[in-house]
């Protein structure tokens, strides 16, 4: 079984910026309550991965290998495997005036008799979780901003 969840949120910061913040994952993880362990962080230019553990409603997760690739002002697109699921992932900013529309999008794919308990068990959470993750995103991105 597979769940989305979407949001958007407007954060007075260049897309750079936040883009910058989303591809460093130990910083994203103050946003980012899902992920709870980063072991390795590896980056050259536009792409990267990390590995890292995480969790789920408060269950750990394995550890997973995320790669990701950036388009320089534009998005973020980020991609884990692993035989118990399959994580998706992307940010699109889009530049305002003085701020950038962020659009953020998580996918999760589980596989085996996981599928069927995850689909209860996370998809209502992720949603809610989504939404606050995007509100840390903005409180942290503005204050690093201002702080400058």
């Amino acid at each position: 079984m597979t769940f989305e969840a979407r949001e958007r949120i407007v954060v007075r910061a260049a897309p750079e910026e936040i883009l910058e913040f989303v591809a460093d994952f130990r910083r994203y993880a103050e946003a980012d309550r899902k992920i709870t362990r980063v072991r390795e962080a590896y980056r050259d230019g536009n792409k990267g991965s990390v590995r890292h553990g995480g969790q789920l409603r408060g269950f750990p997760g394995p550890m997973l290998t995320s790669y990701f690739q950036i388009d320089p002002g534009q998005s973020l697109t980020v991609r884990a495997e692993h035989p118990m699921l399959r994580l998706e992932g992307g940010v699109t900013c889009t530049p305002g005036d003085g701020d950038t529309l962020v659009e953020h999008w998580e996918r999760f794919s589980f596989r085996g008799p996981l599928r069927w308990v995850a689909d209860p068990l996370f998809r209502k959470w992720h949603r809610e979780q989504l939404k606050d993750e995007m509100r840390r995103v903005k409180t942290i991105v503005e204050s690093s901003v201002r702080a400058r």
